[in-house]
């Protein structure tokens, strides 16, 4: 009956000290997983469905977390939460201005590709101003303050 006990505690304070840990590492920018997410006004599913998303590999911003729910925000301003197992850790952007420059590397002024606002991509890392990022078939480094789905700060 010990044995049963100890165990059962020590799982809640694993549950515990994992949960306190995603809390603290907010917020922080992650990306659907999934091909249809349901955005909920809160975190379970009594909660009613805001709106659906359609598509997977969409840069959402994580700003709260509760058991297994996360409210995220996406690049619109728009908030809501989802269940936990449709977030990935895998980064990607939409570019936020306009005249967006893809570059063969951030020391180069040769232009690969001229973004348009909307564009979607994933970031494969980030230094300085700078991301090295995927668009379809062409990779390069484009600036920072043109895209979201990353912190100024960042670097990775």
């Amino acid at each position: 009956m010990k044995r049963i006990l100890l165990i059962q505690l020590l799982y809640f304070f694993t549950v515990f000290v994992a949960a306190e840990a995603a809390i603290k590492d907010l917020p922080r920018f992650m990306s659907l997983k999934v091909n249809e997410a349901n955005v909920r006004t809160g975190p379970g599913t009594s909660f009613p469905i805001e709106w659906i998303f359609i598509k997977r590999n969409i840069p959402v911003e994580v700003v709260d977390a509760f058991d297994n729910w996360y409210k995220i925000r996406d690049e619109e301003g728009r908030s809501g939460w989802v269940h936990r197992s449709l977030i990935s850790t895998r980064r990607y952007f939409v570019v936020i201005k306009d005249n967006s420059n893809l570059y063969k590397s951030p020391k180069n002024n040769l232009a690969i590709l001229k973004l348009e606002i909307g564009v979607r991509g994933r970031i494969k890392s980030c230094r300085s101003r700078w991301c090295e990022v995927k668009v379809g078939q062409f990779q390069g480094w484009i600036l920072k303050e043109n895209i979201w789905g990353i912190y100024l700060y960042e670097n990775f």
